[in-house]
């Protein structure tokens, strides 16, 4: 995946969490992860000696790890802004729990992507050193 094609998708997703009220958090999940991404593709095309990239592909996927851990914990969260939603909101929460559920899926398919990469980049240092 390039670099613009995730700040896109990233876009969309802080977008749709936003839209939907109950998946708020995960829209600033979304920016972390964009942030994230930007140095992760910018190292991975760098020009770095092998034991570089194996170093920081392994904290990138331990960050990454617990980058996940902490926003599914934020479930919870949603959880509750969707008690809030549909009491407060009742006439279009069948429209936000739909844009949740899809900003949900697009951020665990960034986080999945990102994750992907990190490994790529553990295995490419590990393959050259």
């Amino acid at each position: 995946m390039s670099l613009p094609r995730f700040i896109v998708l990233a876009a969309i997703s802080i977008i749709i969490n936003l839209a939907s009220m109950i998946n708020a958090g995960f829209a600033l999940w979304s920016l972390v992860l964009l942030i994230f991404a930007i140095f992760q593709f910018k190292f991975r095309d760098a020009n770095r000696p092998a034991t570089d990239k194996k170093t920081y592909g392994f904290i990138q996927i331990f960050m990454l790890a617990v980058l996940i851990f902490m926003s599914t914990m934020g479930l919870v969260g949603s959880y509750a802004l969707g008690l809030f939603v549909y009491d407060r909101f009742s006439q279009i929460f069948i429209v936000c729990l739909i844009a949740a559920v899809l900003g949900l899926v697009l951020y665990y398919y960034l986080v999945i992507r990102l994750m992907r990469e990190a490994i790529s980049i553990f295995k490419q240092g590990r393959r050259a050193g």
